[in-house]
């Protein structure tokens, strides 16, 4: 297959190695041209303006000579030195692309080539990173520093042998200003053209950029012919012709780069005739390329579609024809481990309960998943008896669950609507002689489809805490299973934006699966399963690139101005500098905190142990923070106290007056200004104040309304805070459900004591009951730091000693986040080496590494300093590169949930929101196969129980021998254990000798013995029985 350049047929390529049967988009009949490039880069420009002052990949040190060879000619090379380079590992994502150095070119000016070759050998010193160019430079460079774009934007007579950029569809990802509406971003790209060249490093666009940026770093600028209309020819075409599949071949073009791209949405935002055929394109076909090298990148315009963030990563990429399939999901029940409850009783009652998905059939297609758990867990305990019970509600999230509000319309199990769901109809089951009722050996909850954005962790921890605290069978709670959900949706353009609702989905499913994982519960990852079934790729499994490292930049103690890594990712693994000793580093500030989701709170925080004198030989301690933050406030506790009081911080004063309306997990992010109140930059360039929020945030009543001089504070998890005259920023407060999810608390007073506790009680929003009491001296009023939140244990035990002043150029701190992992290692001073490569293989030490709890969708890494300022470098940054980790997808997206265009249907049920009989087979079954059900068999305890008085006795499992001896006569009735063990015999036996007068019968509690409803087992003086259950009815051997 050619390389960029060349000429070629795609057609014949094509055809001699793929089934014929394909439609191959870039034929002459559709004609795609594979020419996108794209690259992160530092950009300016000015608010309302349509240029693109300067975009640029690299500002540092290089050197230019003319001593390379290409095609026998004398060229350039390019070298840039360890200490600061753009690339970091020997990969071509620059070879074949145009390049401009300034400085270079003739008299000084910028030289504009194309990139032959990449020499970089990283694991071998002293060889640099070295590009082979395919002209001389005019201008050569002796480590000077310049400016690189790559790639650059053509003219098309500059000498890249590139065309002119001009009329190429242009995407820029931080190009609108930020989106108050949008759940998971608040800067919204810009889609539009290029309108006309200005250099290689600045263009003029169609339509005007917003905000204006300055040397701002780590932006993703995409431009490219737009293929859409070739996308629709050929895709039209398979469907007319019965075929299921498209093929994107590649490299066929001059200056081919292997990467097509095109428009999702128009730039009206509106859904139209148009959109809807790529939309059944998309939803109705598998996408392949012809290999590594080629891609397809699809991008879409969200900034004046209000309300919706388009995150172009989530759409349908085509993926490589020979791509692996999906490896088989990790089992995560550990069978008898995971179920102990289910392992000591041979008959259990098993509850699923959640939304629409676990109502069985709602859409009339044999879905839902209530067979599925019962047939699975049936088969893997084949020697129990096992009942299945359905409580799912359509429509609810984990918030209704953990409620204890009433629950509204429901299903028909529904008898009494002023009872709680969790409580009085999940944990309370009917028994099944209908005497009464009983709690269940098993939960399963699956969750999150209809939470989205909205999922508030707090509200999980509430759920599960309450399941835990009740008891089911031998002094053991219910086992309680966890389920992912599958993202949901027609396909990936509607009028309803489901590139939207995706990304909310990935929020909440990724949130379920790092739950369970962090706090070992059973998982059952339908999410992930469905990911791969549909898309082809899996959250838990992204792969990484390197990207430029940004430069120094300054993080100061003041909350709300933290610094960015710069580049919008799910996974990532970052190098960081600190360019002092370890002692001045960890000395001068608190914290250390990375972010690990979208939601600004959620973070790794590093600290020194606070019991040592300025960070002296200090230990540093990692944990990871789910939500919450540190708020200095007046507090009172006494010694020995469980109290915990605080007045709260003092008011910083109204914010104007302009209602809270804000969207998780963004919150609400706001600079204070006085009495003004204006949006913030969702995107880590902001002022954050932790808590505020609504939906899904853990609504701290930070937020209050000043009315005749009382302070009133909102509703928890409010939706929309009501507006009042006057709103006020106070201090951090608590809410009802920080004892029932046993919220952390952290209590550092100025003497550096600090106890570490759980939230058990609540008083009101000012004060709470705290599980172990504070043993130090008494606070009363204390100006203190106090942190409310739920975190991780710190790994005392892998601590390493940070604080050292053996070498005076700093440390290096790696900070990697993949999946629901995150791991924590420094490289220390004695260590350093120029070459961070070097340092890390060699010098690296683990300080933790574990399971933390995060949420799903794209973000940018952010980090905060506090008590101290510091200046921190990145000097090695990898993202996470999905590109790099499909596998082959068994499912379309309409094959999967059905459509919602009419002029296409399925026979395999869906509706959209509900899942087919495929998504079942391919997705749901495989998910609960994959898991080890198995519970174990427990023999019960043998006991022998004497009945003295009474003429009925329920008898319980353990009741393996039973001797009959009243003081006063009377016939007995006994009846069967509720959960009898399973093959082992029972004994009844008339101890009294008068059996025939008393005669003794049995009542099975289900099923039949000896084919009889009920049997006298007994009837002659000392006369006895031996019974046995075979997991359905009884029998006398």
């Amino acid at each position: 297959m050619g390389g960029p350049g060349a000429v070629s047929d795609a057609s014949a390529i094509c055809h001699g190695r793929f089934p014929i049967n394909l439609i191959h988009v870039d034929d002459p009949a559709y004609g795609a041209i594979d020419d996108l490039l794209s690259g992160f880069y530092q950009v300016t420009w000015t608010d309302d303006s349509p240029v693109i002052t300067r975009a640029v990949t690299f500002v540092g040190p290089l050197s230019v000579a003319n001593d390379g060879v290409f095609e026998g000619r004398s060229v350039a090379t390019v070298t840039f030195p360890h200490a600061h380079h753009p690339v970091h590992r020997d990969r071509v994502d620059w070879v074949g692309k145009p390049i401009a150095i300034s400085g270079a070119g003739e008299a000084g000016g910028t030289l504009v080539a194309r990139v032959v070759a990449l020499n970089y050998l990283p694991h071998t010193n002293p060889v640099t990173p070295t590009l082979t160019l395919n002209v001389a430079a005019p201008t050569p460079i002796d480590a000077s520093s310049q400016a690189v774009a790559c790639p650059c934007f053509t003219s098309g007579t500059d000498g890249s042998g590139f065309p002119s950029c001009v009329g190429k569809s242009i995407w820029i990802s931080d190009g609108a200003f930020a989106n108050a509406h949008s759940p998971v971003y608040g800067a919204a790209p810009v889609l539009t053209t290029i309108a006309a060249y200005e250099t290689p490093f600045s263009v003029s666009l169609s339509r005007s950029l917003r905000r204006t940026l300055v040397d701002y770093p780590g932006v993703r600028i995409k431009w490219f012919t737009d293929n859409r209309d070739a996308v629709l020819e050929a895709g039209n075409a398979a469907i007319a012709n019965g075929r299921r599949e498209l093929l994107f071949c590649g490299f066929s073009h001059p200056c081919s780069t292997g990467v097509f791209g095109f428009r999702g949405y128009k730039q009206s935002g509106m859904f139209d005739a148009s959109d809807a055929q790529l939309s059944r394109v998309v939803g109705s076909l598998f996408w392949w390329t012809s290999g590594a090298g080629v891609e397809t990148d699809m991008m879409s315009v969200p900034d004046e579609y209000p309300g919706f963030w388009s995150d172009q990563t989530y759409m349908r990429q085509a993926i490589s024809w020979d791509a692996p399939p999906a490896p088989p999901l990790p089992d995560e029940v550990a069978g008898s481990d995971s179920l102990p409850c289910l392992g000591t009783v041979s008959n259990a009652v098993v509850v699923i309960t959640g939304d629409s998905w676990q109502v069985e059939d709602p859409a009339g297609n044999g879905t839902g998943h209530l067979g599925v758990v019962a047939s699975w867990l049936q088969r893997r305990n084949k020697q129990k008896r096992i009942r299945t019970v359905t409580r799912g509600i359509g429509g609810t999230m984990w918030s209704q669950l953990a409620s204890l509000r009433p629950v509204g319309n429901g299903p028909r199990w529904i008898t009494d609507r002023t009872k709680n769901w969790l409580s009085e109809y999940v944990l309370q089951v009917p028994s099944i002689d209908g005497e009464g009722t009983i709690v269940p050996h098993v939960v399963v909850i699956a969750l999150g489809a209809n939470d989205k954005d909205k999922l508030n962790p707090i509200q999980v921890a509430t759920a599960l805490n309450r399941i835990r605290s009740v008891v089911a069978a031998n002094g053991l709670p219910p086992d309680a299973i966890l389920c992912t959900e599958g993202v949901k949706g027609a396909e990936l353009w509607s009028a309803g934006a489901e590139d939207y609702a995706l990304l909310g989905f990935d929020y909440a499913s990724t949130f379920v699966r790092s739950f369970a994982r962090a706090n070992g519960f059973p998982l059952i990852d339908v999410g992930a399963r469905a990911q791969e079934a549909m898309y082809g790729w899996s959250p838990d499994r992204l792969l990484r690139r390197t990207v430029p490292a940004l430069g120094p930049m300054l993080a100061t103690p003041n909350v709300g101005t933290p610094f960015p890594a710069g580049y919008r990712c799910r996974d990532f693994r970052v190098v960081l500098h600190t360019h002092v000793p370890g002692q001045a580093f960890w000395g001068g500030i608190t914290t250390l905190e990375i972010q690990l989701s979208p939601r600004p709170d959620n973070r790794l925080v590093l600290t020194a142990d606070p019991g040592v004198t300025n960070g002296h030989d200090g230990i540093l301690h990692c944990y990871a923070r789910s939500w919450g933050g540190i708020i200095t406030t007046p507090t009172t506790i006494g010694q020995n106290s469980h109290s915990l009081r605080t007045s709260g911080q003092a008011d910083l004063g109204p914010l104007g007056g302009h209602p809270l309306t804000t969207s998780p997990p963004a919150c609400t992010l706001a600079r204070f200004e006085g009495a003004n109140f204006t949006p913030g930059d969702v995107l880590g360039r902001c002022y954050y104040s932790p808590g505020i929020g609504a939906g899904g945030w853990d609504y701290r009543t930070l937020i209050t309304g000043q009315i005749t001089n009382e302070i009133i504070f909102g509703a928890e998890s409010n939706d929309s805070p009501t507006p009042r005259t006057a709103n006020w920023f106070g201090g951090w407060m608590f809410i009802s459900q920080d004892a029932t999810a046993a919220t952390n608390v952290r209590i550092t007073d100025p003497a550096g004591n600090m106890l570490r506790t759980t939230i058990v009680g609540f008083t009101d929003f000012r004060q709470v009951t705290i599980a172990d009491a504070w043993p130090h001296p008494t606070l009363q009023q204390d100006q203190i730091a106090l942190e409310v939140g739920r975190f991780g244990a710190p790994a005392f035990e892998n601590a390493v000693a940070v604080a050292r002043d053996d070498h005076e150029a700093g440390q290096y701190l790696i900070v990697e986040v993949s999946g629901t992992r995150a791991r924590v290692s420094v490289v220390l001073g004695a260590d350093y080496d120029p070459d961070p490569r070097r340092a890390i293989l060699k010098g690296q030490q683990q300080v933790w590494e574990g399971e933390v709890e995060r949420f799903g969708a794209p973000f940018v890494p952010t980090v905060w300093v506090t008590g101290g300022a510091a200046t921190i470098t990145p000097v090695w940054v990898e993202i996470d590169e999905r590109r790099r980790a499909y596998t082959r997808p068994t499912l379309t997206v309409r094959e999967a949930y059905g459509t919602g265009d009419g002029s296409a249907s399925f026979d395999l049920g869906g509706d959209t929101s509900h899942y087919s009989r495929a998504f079942r087979r391919e997705v749901i079954e495989p998910a609960w196969r994959a898991a080890d059900l198995t519970a174990a068999t427990a023999a019960p305890p043998r006991n022998v129980t004497r009945l003295v008085e009474g003429s009925h006795y329920s008898m319980q499992q353990a009741d393996l021998t039973i001797l009959v001896n009243k003081a006063e006569g009377s016939a007995t009735t006994l009846e069967a254990p509720y959960d009898p063990a399973v093959g082992i015999p029972y004994v009844v036996k008339d101890a009294r000798g008068d059996g025939d007068i008393h005669p003794i019968s049995f009542i099975p509690s289900f099923g039949m013995i000896d084919d009889e409803p009920m049997k006298v087992i007994v009837e002659t003086p000392y006369g006895s029985a031996r019974l046995m259950f075979d997991g359905a009815n009884w029998w006398t051997i």
